[in-house]
């Protein structure tokens, strides 16, 4: 029987499980990816999250059974969450629309590094809920928790983690964030460094289409899937994946990829950063 695969899709309003073969997947279970406001901050609720997404792996596993290769999650960008010595999770993550970003991106330039040479560094455009300007806010606000933070995950590393047991950094994650090196295609310790963040505090970068292991044996006993399942990072943000899902060839070509909003673009063969 043909081989059949697990896509976990999440956006910022709402979340799918999808599985079957890679030619005709179908949607098992869709839920709303909910925030919560608190003391005047807005936080992601990851435990929901990740209650749901364990309710749609029950049903994928229930209707392809041992057929089942492999799991790959894709996101949203830009958010993150602490995690301590002990692998736990220091708090909720804060939501993109936060407003502790307001003015984080001119004191960012200000105060850490101007916009020329992070655009020289990362070719993202500039937009406050970047991850490197939540960090110079995060940094600012409670400098004290990402001192004792022992690892530092995005949103898709985050589930990837609770997936499989391994700390690591999706590359695609990593770069819409701005703290990826559009060169060396690694962190951007240029940025990290002038943020002054410990480097421990980022896991070893991985590529689309890395093997993280196996599913947690926990999850896997709790959730009755198959011993040989694989969880495989893939373009973890949601538009990497959706633009290496184009059906196109050639060069001559553009993506619009439409979300929460809209994103256009095209595949370059290196990236353009002699231009702001």
């Amino acid at each position: 029987m043909e081989n059949a695969y697990i896509a976990v899709d999440l956006g910022a309003e709402s979340g799918r499980v999808m599985a079957g073969p890679a030619s005709d997947p179908v949607v098992v279970h869709r839920f709303p990816t909910l925030n919560v406001a608190l003391r005047g901050s807005r936080f992601w609720d990851f435990p929901y999250i990740f209650h749901e997404i364990k309710l749609g792996l029950a049903k994928a596993f229930e209707s392809c059974g041992d057929r089942l290769v492999s799991i790959g999650v894709d996101t949203w960008g830009n958010d993150y969450g602490l995690f301590d010595d002990q692998g736990d999770l220091l708090g909720l993550p804060y939501h993109y629309r936060d407003r502790r970003t307001d003015g984080a991106m001119e004191g960012f330039f200000r105060d850490v590094m101007g916009w020329e040479r992070l655009y020289g560094l990362t070719g993202i455009q500039r937009l406050q809920f970047n991850t490197c300007f939540q960090l110079y806010a995060h940094r600012k606000a409670k400098g004290d928790q990402l001192l004792r933070a022992s690892r530092l995950l995005t949103v898709p590393d985050i589930l990837n983690y609770w997936l499989s047991g391994t700390m690591a950094g999706e590359y695609t994650e990593a770069s819409t964030g701005a703290l990826t090196s559009a060169e060396t295609r690694y962190w951007a310790w240029e940025v990290i460094d002038a943020l002054e963040l410990p480097r421990s505090l980022f896991s070893p970068m991985v590529q689309p289409g890395s093997d993280l292991g196996r599913l947690r044996s926990d999850l896997a006993a709790e959730l009755g899937a198959p011993p040989h399942l694989r969880v495989v990072a893939p373009a973890c943000h949601d538009t990497g994946s959706a633009v290496a899902a184009c059906p196109a060839e050639g060069e001559d070509w553009a993506y619009l990829s439409s979300g929460t909003w809209s994103l256009l673009g095209t595949e370059l063969r290196r990236p353009r950063l002699d231009g702001a």
